[in-house]
């Protein structure tokens, strides 16, 4: 009886080493994904602080371009206002003018798709920041719940 018991007793011991090892593995390979996921949310943390400078930068260029518009339409104005011998050559300087308008013009447009373009892969890199994070956190949790189990394991192969 004795060896009976004892036997089962050793068995029972195995198992419960066994599972303890199993829940030791999976919490190893959970801390594993979550410090995967928190360098994943770093980087996408990064991402998001360059889309935000890349976001700043085009619309100061947007904002600098349209100064310059608004400059170079002064300018238009005051050469529309010269005298009549002057008229020809001020037609002709006008006539460059809006063309650099346009350009500067279409150039503004550009900016401004770019930085609507910005917008969105920042918004974009938001939502995978927050996907990150969730992710992490339902690692946690299963970290924390394999950890629960490895605690009864434990308990239960000291029984």
């Amino acid at each position: 009886v004795e060896e009976e018991t004892s036997s089962g007793l050793a068995e029972k011991v195995e198992s419960g080493n066994e599972a303890l090892a199993k829940a030791e593995a999976a919490r190893d390979q959970l801390s594993a994904r979550v410090s995967e996921l928190r360098t994943e949310l770093s980087a996408a943390v990064d991402r998001l602080g360059e889309a935000q400078e890349e976001a700043r930068r085009l619309k100061a260029l947007a904002d600098s371009l349209q100064a310059r518009n608004a400059e170079l339409e002064a300018q238009v104005k005051a050469m529309e206002a010269a005298s009549r011998e002057q008229e020809r050559a001020a037609a002709e300087a006008a006539e460059a003018a809006d063309m650099r308008l346009r350009v500067i013009s279409a150039q503004a447009d550009s900016a401004q798709r770019m930085v609507e373009h910005m917008e969105s892969q920042l918004a974009d890199a938001r939502r995978d920041a927050e996907d990150a994070a969730a992710l992490a956190a339902e690692l946690r949790d299963g970290a924390a719940s394999a950890s629960q189990r490895t605690a009864a394991a434990e308990a239960a192969a000291a029984d």
